[in-house]
């Protein structure tokens, strides 16, 4: 995993730093092995995405930054976005090129996070919130984040987001940075600039940053027992 480069943090937002990893491929394949052995053989589930995994591992990492454990078992929630135009009833057209983004909450607690297993159980949560979302959509029913009094994360953008690969006349980005993150906890993700490679950006307060880096590059290396 590589760590980014990134600047000076800004000492007006109330002390809130960012930084940026490159996550490969090979380690986000290690991810969703450890997740399918956490979830069990023998269960009739798909194998989680990149995005589940990613969004698992960044949601416990950041939870576990900001305090939260299996003892004290605080209320958590991951935040984030899908892509409705396929689902919308009827569908949006192809032809369609502005946004249609539908914001979801998953829930859960310091006891499911950090549990033996958790990856492996954070990633189906992910994935089941994600297709119910679906589901509410095509409906055409609104969806209910329902009550988020707890730690939040949040997480834009996605994985398949090639930004490296845009090219405004004067070539191709050597390195790309987000400047409008602004809330602690907040996450951005985008396709790396090498293929296969993630790149993820989080901003967090100044007490957090440093034990989430550790725990972050940590658990990218950490093998299953299970």
């Amino acid at each position: 995993m590589q760590i980014n480069p990134w600047p000076s943090p800004d000492p007006d937002r109330k002390q809130l730093f960012q930084r940026s990893f490159t996550v490969d491929a090979t380690t986000i394949q290690v991810l969703k092995q450890r997740a399918m052995q956490e979830k069990g053989a023998t269960q009739n589930s798909s194998p989680p995405t990149t995005f589940d995994v990613l969004a698992a591992h960044i949601w416990i990492s950041i939870a576990r930054a900001m305090g939260i454990t299996s003892e004290n078992n605080k209320p958590t929630f991951l935040f984030s976005f899908l892509d409705g135009r396929p689902f919308l009833p009827p569908p949006m057209s192809s032809a369609y090129t502005g946004n249609c983004l539908f914001n979801f909450a998953v829930a859960s607690s310091g006891s499911r996070l950090m549990a033996a297993d958790g990856l492996g159980r954070t990633c189906e949560c992910i994935s089941e919130t994600v297709h119910t979302t679906k589901v509410v959509i095509k409906r055409g029913d609104k969806v209910n984040l329902g009550s988020l009094d707890g730690i939040m994360v949040g997480i834009a953008g996605s994985n398949r987001l090639g930004l490296y690969g845009a090219d405004f006349g004067w070539g191709k980005p050597s390195l790309m940075l987000h400047a409008s993150l602004q809330v602690d906890g907040e996450v951005v993700i985008v396709a790396g600039k090498e293929k296969g490679t993630v790149q993820i950006t989080a901003k967090l307060n100044y007490e957090a940053m440093e034990e989430f880096v550790n725990v972050f590059s940590k658990g990218l290396y950490v093998t299953s027992k299970i």
